[in-house]
C-alpha cells in the first residue's frame, strides 16, 4: 500500500516486468505476475473491479516467489478514500540497515506503552499468516498416512502371492542347504527392490505433475486478514529423497511377514506343493 517507488526501495528484489508504475492519486494499480496469471481481468490494461471500486492495471511486477505474489498495489490515499476509511494504516513496513537496528526498533515498539503496536520481522509476520493453512497441512498428513497404510498392505499382499506361487522353489532352496535366514532376506530384498522401483516411478510422476499441471500458483483464504494467500507446489531434492526412503520403509514393513512365512515353510511340505 506504500506509494511507489518507496515500495520498491524497501523491497529491492522486486521489479516491474511489464507496464509502468501507477500515478499517485489515480485509480491505477500494479499486480504481481502470479495474480495476473491466476485471476481473470487482472492482466495489463484490464480494469479490476472490487465492489464499487475500479482500478486500471498499468503494471505487472515480479514477486520473486515471495508473499508479495499475493498482493495488489494501489495508491494508499486513493484506497483510503474509496473504502471510506479514516487516515491511518493497520500495518507499516520498515527496512533497517542491519539486524541490530531491527532488534532495537522491535524492542522500542514493544516497550512503548503509548501505542498499541507490535513489531516483528517480515518472516515471522508471514509465518503467522500461513497458520490458516495448518488444516490443509494436517489433511495432507492424514492422506499420506492412509496411503502409506494402503501401500504397506498392498506390498504385503503382493509378497504373500509371491510366496504362495513359489512354494516349491522355496522348498528346493531349503533342500539345497539354504538357511531360513537366507530365504527371509531374499524375499525382503525383493520386496524392498519392488518398493524402490515404485517409489522412483512415483517421484517421476510427481515431478511431471508439478511441471505440467500444477505450474500456476494455488491459493487459500486467510481467515485472519480475509485475504488470499498464493503459493506454488515444488518438488525439492529432500522431498524426493524422503519419498524414496518412505517407499523403502513400506517395502520392508510389507515384505517382512510374507518373508517370515516363506522362511518358516517345512522342506517336505514345500516340495509336495503343486
Amino acid at each position: 500500500m506504500l506509494e511507489l517507488p518507496v515500495a520498491f526501495e524497501i523491497r529491492p528484489t522486486l521489479k516491474l516486468v511489464r507496464g509502468r508504475m501507477f500515478n499517485p492519486g489515480t485509480d491505477e494499480a500494479i499486480v504481481p505476475s502470479s495474480v495476473a496469471q491466476r485471476f481473470a481481468n487482472c492482466d495489463l490494461g484490464n480494469v479490476l473491479k472490487a465492489g464499487s471500486e475500479r482500478w486500471t492495471i498499468v503494471g505487472i511486477f515480479d514477486g520473486r516467489n515471495t508473499p508479495y505474489d499475493s498482493e495488489i498495489w494501489v495508491d494508499f490515499h486513493n484506497l483510503e478514500g474509496q473504502i471510506h476509511r479514516g487516515p491511518g494504516a493497520s500495518s507499516m513496513v520498515l527496512r533497517t540497515t542491519d539486524a541490530a537496528s531491527r532488534d532495537r526498533i522491535i524492542a522500542s515498539v514493544k516497550g512503548d506503552q503509548r501505542v498499541k503496536l507490535e513489531g516483528k520481522t517480515e518472516t515471522k509476520y508471514y509465518a503467522e499468516q500461513m497458520q490458516t493453512a495448518t488444516p490443509i497441512k494436517y489433511l495432507a498428513y492424514l492422506v499420506g498416512v492412509m496411503m502409506a497404510i494402503g501401500a504397506a498392505f498392498g506390498a504385503m499382499n503382493t509378497m504373500y502371492a509371491q510366496v504362495t506361487a513359489r512354494t516349491r522353489e522355496i522348498g528346493t532352496l531349503r533342500a539345497l542347504g539354504y538357511s531360513r535366514r537366507s530365504v527371509l532376506f531374499s524375499f525382503l530384498i525383493e520386496s524392498v527392490l519392488l518398493a524402490l522401483a515404485g517409489g522412483a516411478v512415483g517421484v517421476v510422476l510427481a515431478v511431471a505433475l508439478v511441471h505440467t499441471i500444477l505450474t500456476g500458483p494455488v491459493g487459500t483464504n486467510n481467515f485472519r486478514t480475509f485475504s488470499d494467500i498464493l503459493f506454488n507446489f515444488e518438488i525439492t531434492g529432500p522431498l524426493m529423497l524422503g519419498g524414496i526412503v518412505f517407499s523403502v520403509a513400506m517395502g520392508l514393513f510389507g515384505g517382512f511377514f510374507p518373508a517370515f512365512r516363506a522362511a518358516r515353510l517345512k522342506i517336505v511340505s514345500a516340495l509336495r506343493e503343486i
